[in-house]
């Protein structure tokens, strides 16, 4: 997907569209998940770093207009050495 449409998506997400934001998750979700998969090789544990990964994401998106997309990729890291402290 194109820069310019990634950027479009962000910005619909961030005024509440259900479907921007669904978008954004399916144009994203791969990457991250290579990305998360890379740090982690535990399958559950991959999916739970995403899972918050997102919904931090998301959340920062809805109420401070950013997040999203660039966001997903740094919050993996986060959300994995979080992971790793509990452990």
């Amino acid at each position: 997907m194109e820069k310019n449409s990634l950027i479009g998506l962000v910005e619909r997400a961030a005024d509440g569209d259900a479907r921007a934001i669904e978008a954004l998750y399916n144009a994203t979700y791969s990457g991250a998940y290579s990305l998360a998969g890379h740090l982690c090789s535990n399958r559950n544990d991959v999916e739970d770093i995403l899972q918050e990964s997102y919904i931090t994401a998301f959340s920062r998106l809805r109420y401070k207009g950013q997040g999203g997309v660039s966001g997903v990729a740094e919050k993996n890291r986060h959300q994995y050495v979080a992971f790793l402290r509990q452990g």
